[in-house]
């Protein structure tokens, strides 16, 4: 059961990832929402501890709090790994983004059967930290998969 409440200078969050205070700046708005979830429109992006040294993050739904999904964070530093350079420059210049607050997330998927845990780098969350706004973007063609399979240390 998630629970919200409001002060002036943080949100109080309860779900079942844990409980948070959240200040404003964590603030984030999609205009389109995510795809399969187009009316939530307005989130908090959440850093949370790190699972088996996989940084993740919550992104957390404000209308409907037990809305949340997990996100791997492609850091500037790792990004060249996952993404093209060109298609992140093509990104940024899509949603008028400078450079220095671009910022892309993947959501992730654990597979229960499989024991398997994948990022969806088809369509990464793209987020212009100057403006607290966020959009999700699908590639187009085959470039980046929906089911890019991680490893996860065992521990």
């Amino acid at each position: 059961m998630a629970v919200t409440t409001r002060s002036i200078e943080n949100t109080e969050i309860i779900t079942r990832f844990g409980h948070f205070s959240v200040p404003h700046t964590q603030y984030v708005f999609m205009p389109k929402g995510l795809y399969g979830f187009e009316t939530f429109k307005e989130f908090f992006y959440i850093p949370l501890p790190e699972y088996k040294d996989l940084p993740l993050y919550l992104l957390h739904n404000v209308q409907s709090p037990a809305k949340s999904f997990l996100i791997f964070p492609a850091d500037p530093d790792k990004i060249h790994s996952l993404y093209k350079q060109k298609d992140l420059e093509m990104v940024r210049q899509f949603f008028s983004i400078r450079e220095e607050s671009l910022r892309l997330g993947t959501i992730l998927c654990f597979h229960a059967q499989e024991k398997k845990v994948s990022l969806n780098l088809h369509a990464p969350i793209i987020f212009n930290t100057e403006k607290q706004m966020a959009w999700q973007y699908i590639f187009k063609g085959k470039t980046y998969p929906v089911r890019h399979f991680i490893k996860i240390n065992d521990a």
